[in-house]
C-alpha cells in the first residue's frame, strides 16, 4: 500500500505541474497579451475582453479539477486505513463527485463558447479540444456522488447489523 500511496503523490504532482504549466501559457498568452506560442495573434489589437473572462473561468474549472482529486486522495487514504464504512468516506465520496461535475460541467461549456462566439483565433490558447474529457469527468463525477449515496446506504445497514441480535 505504501508503494500504492507514493505513486498517486507522484502522479498528483505531475498533475498539479502539468496544470501550472497549462495555466501559465494561457494567463500569459490571453490576460497579459504575450504571444508565448509564437503564432502571431498579438501584433494587430488587444485580445478581446471576453476572451480574458473565458481563461479566468478555465482556471477556475482546473481549481475545481484539482479539489475533485484532493479529495480523491483522502479517500484513499481511509481506504488504506481500512475505514470502508464511514460517515466521512460517504462525505468525501459526495464532495469529490460535486467538484468533479462543476469541473466538467463548466469546462464543457466553456469549451462551446467559440462555436457561439465564432472567434477561433486564440482557440490554442484555451484548449479547446477537450470537449469529450469533460464529458468524462462529469460522468465521473456522477458516479462518485452515486458511489456516496451507495455507501451511506451501506453504512445504515451496517449499523442496523450491529443492532440486531
Amino acid at each position: 500500500m505504501k508503494k500504492l500511496k507514493i505513486i498517486i503523490y507522484i502522479l498528483f504532482g505531475a498533475l498539479l505541474i502539468g496544470l501550472l504549466v497549462n495555466s501559465i501559457i494561457s494567463i500569459s498568452g490571453l490576460l497579459f497579451e504575450n504571444d508565448i506560442l509564437n503564432v502571431g495573434h498579438f501584433t494587430e489589437k488587444d485580445v478581446p475582453f471576453y476572451l480574458k473572462i473565458i481563461a479566468i473561468l478555465k482556471l477556475v474549472t482546473l481549481l475545481l479539477f484539482c479539489v475533485g482529486i484532493y479529495y480523491l486522495i483522502k479517500i484513499l487514504k481511509m481506504f488504506t486505513q481500512g475505514l470502508y464504512f464511514s460517515n466521512s468516506l460517504e462525505e468525501l465520496f459526495r464532495q469529490s463527485g460535486r467538484y468533479l461535475i462543476l469541473s466538467g460541467s463548466l469546462g464543457f461549456l466553456l469549451n462551446l463558447t467559440p462555436f457561439i462566439i465564432q472567434d477561433f483565433k486564440y482557440i490554442m490558447y484555451l484548449n479547446f479540444d477537450s470537449k469529450s474529457l469533460y464529458i468524462a469527468l462529469t460522468i465521473i463525477g456522477l458516479f462518485f456522488y452515486a458511489f456516496s449515496r451507495i455507501i451511506n446506504q451501506g453504512n445504515f445497514l451496517k449499523q442496523e447489523n450491529e443492532l440486531t441480535i
